[in-house]
């Protein structure tokens, strides 16, 4: 799975409390619940506000990175 967020700071930030918290509210586009273990890539927009916010975070879990 890649994980492709629009270039908007608050879904970004959406997805990524939902992916730290472990929450589980992370569907595909049947319903079914996606892991964040199961996340292969996030794709960020280089130079975006939300790409300064959340690299760092995404880099604690070890998931890439597509800028």
């Amino acid at each position: 799975l890649v994980a492709d967020v629009c270039p908007d700071t608050a879904v970004a930030l959406d997805f990524l409390k939902d992916l730290l918290s472990g929450n589980n509210q992370l569907v595909d586009l049947t319903g079914a619940v996606i892991p964040y273990s199961n996340i292969q890539a996030f794709v960020d927009e280089t130079g975006s506000d939300q790409t300064e916010i959340i690299s760092p975070i995404i880099s604690r879990y070890n998931i890439p990175e597509v800028l």
